[in-house]
């Protein structure tokens, strides 16, 4: 298994969202290699979480396919004996969340679910090299 710099796996993930763009990215980061070591890390880091964090980034990584979420609990305190069923429909075509009794469904951008795990995540260039960086590993 190679360890790949914090540089190296978003330079690899910039490459898959937007191919063709390696060098690119090569090339702005070589820019502020006369830095201090301070310097260098703090404006790299700038530029990574300014880029990872990104509607558009999000988007050319993941795609706007939606992924179908299934949960098996409860609501907002709402329980199994409840006879309570909520249908909230925004539009056919868009998100929905359906919850009866113990069990909600919903849709979600795959995009809108990356950002949602990566924001979560304690080391988010960790998450992006494990959870799309596999051939590198």
């Amino acid at each position: 298994m190679t360890i790949m710099t914090d540089v190296e796996i978003f330079t690899a993930a910039h490459e898959k969202a937007y191919p063709g763009s390696g060098k690119e990215v090569q090339e702005i980061f070589s820019r502020f290699r006369g830095c201090t070591t301070k310097t260098y890390n703090f404006i790299t880091s700038a530029i990574i979480v300014a880029i990872i964090f990104s509607h558009s980034f999000a988007k050319a990584l993941c795609g706007e396919d939606k992924y179908y979420h299934i949960n098996e609990g409860t609501i907002d305190g709402f329980t199994e004996e409840d006879e309570l069923t909520l249908e909230f429909i925004k539009n056919k075509d868009e998100e929905h969340l359906i919850n009866n009794k113990s069990s909600y469904h919903w849709y979600q951008s795959k995009w809108q679910y990356y950002l949602q795990q990566i924001v979560l995540y304690e080391n988010p260039l960790k998450y992006l090299e494990e959870q799309y960086l596999e051939q590198y590993l």
